[in-house]
């Protein structure tokens, strides 16, 4: 195979590119004239180099054409050196200085059937700058460092006020307007008839309470104690999506050797916030998604913390703060509860319902 920057790159077709350039490489290609060195017809492609008509199904552009395209999509997330107007330094400048292996792993929208020999040449190209984070990386942090600031509000912690950093308040706020309206299914349904699962301790064989589903449901107030979501002596129904996980949930804090597992029916469609699986990762080559591109990537790492188990010294006041003072108060799609990943059983899932004892939506059958 030849190495970079030694085949003869002119043009690539709509079938090389990513599906997300489409529209604007065939913009390009209807404006094209035989007589214009700048934007010329092409009639065949260097990737794939199959003939078509200029005007037909698919078109091809130069290839100084689709690297603007490919350009104008890095520069949702990333700059160079000369347009920060600080090219890289030995320290001192603040900035991240990233490797073009590194900008060549923003480009995957930018290329279809294209693939490798594509990817390759466009790293030919971006070679020619040096490449730091938009904006100083502070569009990327934002919304991070407005979690930052929620969780020492949660703490009772002074932070200087910044213009700069989103208020607790208005970091809620941002986070229901993510959920709600940019990242498709984060607000779903929990269906009518859906079994949950919960389990209840107990230190010999046969159960030392009556199985009834006020005992295995969620605990009375003066008896709840600090969780995840809630905190000490605030009723909230936790449950599990299948016997096991249940189980393995209370063996991060019980050393009783037995347990009683309940069946739990939600006896009416429950709106949830999903965080189990955000799975949306905006296309910065779509002028469709890219505005999304930073809320998407706040909110998966959002995820991440909140499903992480606690390091030493940790609590959990932010997320319960979280639950209390925003997922709760969602105003456009009020939720009853949470799907989120179980930390004791990687792959399974949990609901946190926000319903006390007697009050969850259930009828129960005692599995012993």
């Amino acid at each position: 195979m030849d190495p970079p920057g030694e085949i003869d790159v002119e043009s690539v077709c709509t079938r090389c590119m990513g599906s997300a350039l489409y529209e604007r490489a065939r913009e390009i290609a209807d404006q094209a004239d035989p007589d214009d060195e700048g934007n010329p017809r092409w009639s065949s492609c260097s990737f794939c180099e199959i003939a078509m008509e200029p005007l037909g199904e698919t078109v091809a552009i130069s290839w100084s054409k689709y690297m603007e395209l490919v350009y104008d999509g890095l520069s949702v997330v990333l700059t160079t050196g000369s347009e920060q107007g600080n090219p890289p330094s030995d320290g001192g400048d603040g900035l991240t200085w990233l490797s073009v292996e590194e900008v060549v792993g923003y480009c995957d929208g930018a290329v279809g059937d294209g693939g490798f020999l594509l990817l390759r040449e466009i790293k030919h190209s971006l070679g020619a700058d040096v490449w730091t984070y938009h904006d100083f990386g502070w569009s990327r942090l934002h919304l991070k460092l407005g979690w930052e600031r929620f969780k020492d509000h949660a703490q009772d912690r002074d932070r200087q006020d910044s213009p700069l950093v989103v208020s607790p308040q208005k970091f809620l706020r941002r986070l229901e307007q993510i959920v709600t309206f940019i990242v498709p299914g984060a607000i779903t349904v929990l269906e009518e008839g859906t079994m949950l699962w919960r389990s209840r301790p107990h230190a010999r064989r046969e159960p030392d309470f009556q199985v009834t589903g006020a005992e295995l449901g969620s605990a009375p107030d003066r008896f709840a104690r600090d969780n995840r979501f809630s905190p000490g002596g605030v009723s909230m129904f936790y449950g599990s999506e299948d016997p096991e996980t249940t189980y393995a949930e209370i063996l991060g804090y019980t050393e009783c050797q037995y347990a009683t597992v309940g069946a739990f029916r939600a006896m009416k469609d429950l709106t949830i916030l999903d965080l189990s699986q955000v799975n949306y990762y905006p296309n910065i080559f779509d002028p469709n998604e890219r505005d999304d591109y930073y809320d998407a990537d706040f909110l998966h790492g959002f995820v991440d913390e909140i499903a992480r188990p606690l390091h030493d010294g940790e609590d959990y006041r932010a997320t319960q703060l979280v639950v209390s003072e925003g997922i709760r108060s969602f105003c456009v799609d009020p939720v009853d509860g949470i799907r989120y990943q179980s930390v004791q059983s990687p792959g399974r899932f949990n609901y946190v319902l926000f319903r006390g004892n007697g009050t969850a939506p259930s009828s129960v059958d005692s599995l012993g």
